[in-house]
C-alpha cells in the first residue's frame, strides 16, 4: 500500500512495484489510511510524502502507536535528499526503513522484500506468543480450578475426620463405662468374666483407632511457633497415662538436661508425635525394659529428639514400610500387641506437617530409636527483631 500526496512519484512507484508482481493499493487521502489498513491487509505501507509539511510525516508514529497485538505493519519511507538533508535522522524515527530518492528500481525491490520478509517472521512470532500466551492463561485457570478444587476436598477431608471423631468418642466411652460397671459386677470364679475381658480388649482397642482419627484431625491445623520441647515431652507423658498403668510409664527415662532448647514446632502436634513412638516402645518391648526419651542439640541450629527401646526390633527389609497405613511388621503383631497399624503412619504425617521426618535405627532383638530434628529458635534474636 502506497499513501502519497504526490501524484507523480507515487505513480511512478506504483509502476515499478507491479511491474514486480506486487499488488498495489494506491492512497491519496491521508484519512482514508487506518480503514483501508484495515480492508486490505497489506504486507507493506509506503509513504511517499510531497513536502516537509505533509501529514504523512506524522503517520508512521501513529500507526505503531495502535499496532495489533497480532500483526506487525512494516513502514518504508521514502524521501527527497533534500527533505531528508533538511530534518535529518529524526525524521525516519516513526519508519522501519528509510529510501532515498533519487533510488534505482533495484534498490527499492530489495527493500520491500526484505520488509515484507520481516513481517512475515515477524507476524509468526508475534502469533506464537499470543498462542503460548493464550496457553498460559487456560493453564492457570485450570490450576486455579484444580486448587480450588483440591481445598474443597481438604475441607471435606477434614471435616468428615473431624465429625467421626466426635460421633465415635462419645458412643465408646459409654460402652466402656457400662463395660466397667459390669465388669465390677460379675466375680473372676464367673464363666462370663471371659467375655467381659474381651470386651474391655475390644473397647481398648477402638479407643486407640479413635484417637488416631482424633490425631489425623488435629493434625490438619497445626501452627509452629516457638516451643519448649520439654513441655511437649511432659503432655505426651500425661496422655500416656491414660493409656498406660503407672509401673509402665515409670519405665520411661528422660534422658535429657532439665533446660531443654526452645525449637520451631507445634506443641501438640510434637506431643502427638511423641505419644505415639512411646505407645510403640512401651508396647513392643518387654516389661521392666526402659524406654529412653533423649534431647540433645545438633549442628546447623538442629534439636535431635529421640525414643529408644530395648525390645523385638525391626528387620532391614521391614523398615522401609513400618510408616504405610495399617501396616504391621508381622501378621502376629495385631493379635499379640493390638492395634491397627495406624499410629506410625499418623506421627510421621504429623512430622510432616511440622516440615521434619521421623527416622528409625533399629535391628532384630536388640530395640529401635525413633528420632525426628526440629530448628532450635534463638529467643534472643526472636526478642530483638
Amino acid at each position: 500500500m502506497i499513501a502519497s500526496d504526490d501524484r507523480v512519484n507515487a505513480s511512478r512507484l506504483e509502476a515499478q512495484l507491479r511491474d514486480a508482481q506486487f499488488n498495489v493499493v494506491l492512497l491519496a487521502d491521508r484519512a482514508e489510511i487506518p480503514a483501508q489498513i484495515e480492508r486490505h491487509q497489506p504486507d507493506l505501507l509506503v509513504l511517499l510524502p510531497a513536502a516537509p509539511d505533509s501529514r504523512l510525516l506524522a503517520v508512521g508514529g501513529e500507526l505503531k502507536k495502535g499496532e495489533s497485538p497480532h500483526s506487525f505493519l512494516p513502514v518504508l519511507l521514502v524521501l527527497e535528499r533534500e527533505m531528508l538533508n533538511r530534518f535529518g535522522g529524526g525524521v525516519c524515527a516513526s519508519a522501519d526503513a528509510l529510501l532515498v530518492s533519487p533510488f534505482v528500481a533495484e534498490e527499492l525491490l530489495l527493500r520491500v522484500r526484505a520488509l515484507i520478509s520481516l513481517k512475515g517472521r515477524f507476524d509468526r512470532l508475534l502469533q506464537s506468543n499470543w498462542q503460548l500466551t493464550s496457553d498460559l492463561a487456560e493453564r492457570n485457570r485450570q490450576l486455579e480450578a484444580a486448587l480450588r478444587a483440591a481445598r474443597e476436598a481438604d475441607l471435606l477431608k477434614t471435616s468428615i475426620v473431624r465429625n467421626v471423631s466426635h460421633e465415635l468418642r462419645t458412643p465408646v466411652l459409654q460402652v466402656k463405662s457400662a463395660v466397667a460397671l459390669l465388669s465390677e459386677e460379675v466375680p473372676a470364679s464367673d464363666p462370663g468374666r471371659r467375655l467381659i475381658n474381651m470386651a474391655v480388649e475390644a473397647i481398648g482397642r477402638l479407643e486407640t483407632t479413635v484417637a488416631n482419627v482424633t490425631q489425623l484431625a488435629e493434625s490438619q491445623n497445626l501452627k509452629l511457633e516457638p516451643v519448649v520441647i520439654g513441655e511437649s515431652v511432659l503432655l505426651a507423658i500425661r496422655n500416656l497415662g491414660r493409656i498406660w498403668k503407672k509401673r509402665d510409664t515409670r519405665r520411661m527415662r528422660r534422658l535429657y538436661p532439665p533446660d531443654t532448647p526452645v525449637v520451631l514446632a507445634d506443641k501438640r502436634g510434637t506431643a502427638q508425635v511423641l505419644q505415639q513412638l512411646l505407645d510403640n516402645a512401651l508396647k513392643f518391648s518387654p516389661d521392666g525394659t526402659p524406654v529412653d526419651i533423649l534431647i540433645e542439640s545438633r549442628p546447623a541450629g538442629q534439636v535431635w529428639v529421640a525414643v529408644r527401646d530395648y525390645g523385638i526390633g525391626i528387620a532391614a527389609d521391614q523398615l522401609g514400610r513400618i510408616f504405610e497405613a495399617f501396616y504391621q511388621v508381622e501378621s502376629s503383631s495385631t493379635r499379640r500387641f493390638g492395634g491397627v497399624g495406624l499410629g506410625l503412619a499418623i506421627a510421621q504425617l504429623i512430622a510432616s506437617q511440622m516440615n521434619t521426618r521421623i527416622e528409625v535405627e533399629s535391628a532384630p532383638g536388640r530395640g529401635s530409636t525413633f528420632s525426628f530434628t526440629l530448628p532450635r529458635v534463638d529467643l534472643d534474636q526472636v526478642s530483638r527483631s
